[in-house]
């Protein structure tokens, strides 16, 4: 699931949301998909380095919703100050 699962949920979402936003939100496809594979590509190196540790998984704590509700707060304070 890696590139077309997470790549292609996230366009879906994204498109979805430009066209049913009332023009409000434009969301940037081409960010949103960058950051939809930025859980795997933390958490499986990781677990590939540390099998022993993790115990041979590869959905790590980059998987989890902290983590994404964290990027979400960064990526809305950076809107809100026009970047």
């Amino acid at each position: 699931m890696l590139f077309f699962g997470h790549i292609g949920i996230t366009a879906g979402v994204a498109q979805a949301l430009n066209e049913g936003g009332r023009g409000r939100l434009k969301i940037d496809l081409r960010a949103a998909m960058l950051f939809s594979l930025l859980p795997d590509l933390l958490d499986k190196p990781v677990g590939l380095l540390y099998p022993n540790v993790f115990g041979n998984h590869t959905r790590l704590w980059a998987h989890s919703l902290l983590v994404a509700v964290g990027i979400l707060i960064l990526l809305v304070a950076l809107r809100a100050r026009g970047r």
